[in-house]
């Protein structure tokens, strides 16, 4: 797992044999909360109510890896789920998942954090190169 200073959300690499994909999921707990699945940009989210303030949870696939999402709901609290299939590339498949709180102050709605979440994935899809000669 990798956590870059001023990201909401942390690498992870999953390494497995014997399988093309895998599945990585966000609850729903009392599903009271928005679901956002972005195809294109390959992530989903969860944007909920948490006491007087709300929580936002996300999944997005690393360029390459999603392969779709999935909904499951049940009547169940914290057994509803929203899931994020990934493909297995040589034995490993990439995502970055995380949170923010709106007290933290760092996106006023789920409209900012959605667009966090969008860029990110536009970041991951075109890096940064830089050439030194």
């Amino acid at each position: 797992m990798t956590l870059d200073k001023g990201s909401n959300l942390t690498q992870v690499v999953v390494q497995v044999d014997g399988v093309d994909d895998i599945w990585a999921g966000l609850t729903l707990h009392e599903n009271d909360g928005e679901i956002t699945i972005d195809s294109l940009g390959g992530w989903v989210s969860y944007y909920q109510p948490h006491g007087d303030s709300f929580l936002a949870t996300a999944i997005v696939a690393a360029p390459g890896f999603f392969l779709g999402s999935e909904v499951v709901n049940t009547e169940l609290k914290d057994l509803s789920h929203i899931y994020l299939n990934l493909d297995v590339k040589d034995g490993k498949s990439v995502y970055y998942t995380g949170f923010s709180w709106k007290e933290s102050n760092q996106f006023e709605d789920q409209g900012e954090w959605e667009t966090y979440l969008s860029r990110f994935a536009q970041q991951l899809d075109n890096p940064l190169e830089i050439a030194i000669e």
